[in-house]
């Protein structure tokens, strides 16, 4: 398969994650209609659109620009440290003696991690910048998943939407491994 028919494919599974936005998640809520009064749980699946557009804008010929390479770094920033803020402050606001908080920000720290051992091996910010927006998804949908099945004892709570944020996070960890053999393939010598 060529790389423009896997780009579509890509692009046809990436709209998985854009349904997910509309769909119920759970009580039945979805994350679009939970933005304004549950917004730092919906925020992170805004991600999704924006992977599709990166996926779109993959398709001119042209690297991502210097301005396009920022907009990921901060719209990656933003979507995956302060909803994870925002939970490690709540339940810190809810159980004021436990301070066992930390393990909310080990998937942010874990991610990091890989892109800094990605970029010391000299992979390219064309690289980078999908695999971050990626990445951003992940740990607050696992953490919303986990957390509104209370931690996986009520699944049956769960309802459609919360099935496709699943499959969005599958499949982008299945893109996250395509890219990151890709960029090392295509390292920068630095």
């Amino acid at each position: 398969m060529n790389t423009r028919n896997q780009k579509l494919v890509c692009l046809l599974l990436e709209t998985v994650g854009v349904a997910a936005l509309f769909l119920p998640f759970t009580f039945g809520h979805s994350p679009w209609g939970a933005l304004q009064e549950f917004w730092f749980f919906a925020v992170p699946a805004l991600m999704a659109p924006v992977v599709l557009l990166q996926t779109l804008r993959s398709f001119f010929l042209r690297p991502l620009t210097k301005p396009e390479l920022w907009l990921c770094a901060a719209l990656v920033g933003l979507l995956m440290l302060v909803p994870l803020g925002l939970y490690a402050w709540d339940f810190q606001a809810n159980n004021p003696t436990d301070c066992d908080q930390w393990p909310l920000f080990l998937p942010a720290l874990l991610v990091t991690g890989f892109f800094m051992t990605l970029k010391c091996r000299g992979v390219s910010a064309q690289f980078l910048a999908p695999l971050s927006l990626r990445c951003a998804y992940l740990p607050n949908a696992v953490y919303c998943l986990l957390g509104f099945s209370d931690w996986g004892r009520h699944w049956d709570e769960l309802q459609v939407g919360a099935a496709f944020v699943g499959a969005t996070a599958v499949l982008y960890l299945a893109e996250i491994v395509y890219f990151t053999r890709q960029g090392l393939k295509t390292r920068t010598i630095g």
